[in-house]
C-alpha cells in the first residue's frame, strides 16, 4: 500500500486516489456474512468434540 507521512512535499488527494485504486484491484478476504462470522466463531469457540464433552458432563454417561 502506499504510504502518507504528512510531509510537505506529500500530495494527500494523491495518495488518497493511489490508495483507493490498490483497495479496489483486491477482492474482499474474510468472512462475507454475519452468519458465517457466527458459525465460523462457534467452531472456533465450541469445536464439536468440546461440545461432546460438556454434554456428557451435564447429563452424565450414557
Amino acid at each position: 500500500l502506499p504510504k502518507f507521512h504528512g510531509l510537505v512535499g506529500e500530495d494527500p488527494h494523491k495518495h488518497l486516489k493511489e490508495f483507493h485504486v490498490v483497495c479496489s484491484t483486491r477482492g474482499p478476504q474474510g468472512v462475507p456474512t454475519w452468519s458465517d462470522m457466527k458459525r465460523l466463531f462457534l467452531e472456533k469457540v465450541f469445536p464439536t468434540t468440546k461440545i461432546t464433552i460438556i454434554r456428557k458432563k451435564i447429563y452424565g454417561p450414557s
